[in-house]
């Protein structure tokens, strides 16, 4: 009598489901940093330009779209497109630490159920 059939690999136990990083108060900190930065620089960058345009367009709605351009760049030449920078940095500033928090907290709570990281 031979042996005719090959041994029969032990089963792979299931592996535990991923845990949440255990974010440290320094990791807190810096998702709470980041998330206004980003919004920041998107808000200093191209958002404030486009913000101040449709802001002009929303208020003067019988003037064309470039109608609108060209009067908010006759009332103070580039810089108008910036004005009122400072208010939106306080807005871009806590909108972005509120999302960032947010994030991560949904993000940790999906890892605690089990579900996958990618």
């Amino acid at each position: 009598y031979t042996h005719t059939h090959a041994a029969m690999p032990a089963a792979a136990s299931p592996s535990p489901p991923p845990q949440p990083s255990r974010s440290s108060s320094s990791n807190a900190a810096a998702n709470l940093a980041i998330g206004p930065v980003i919004q920041m620089a998107e808000a200093a960058s191209l958002g404030m330009p486009f913000e101040v345009w449709k802001t002009r367009m929303g208020r003067h709605r019988n003037e064309t779209t470039l109608e609108a351009f060209r009067k908010v760049y006759a009332s103070g030449g580039p810089r108008a497109f910036w004005a009122g920078t400072s208010a939106k940095m306080v807005e871009s500033a806590s909108k972005g630490a509120i999302l960032m928090a947010a994030k991560e907290s949904l993000n940790d709570s999906l890892l605690a159920a089990g579900a996958s990281p990618t």
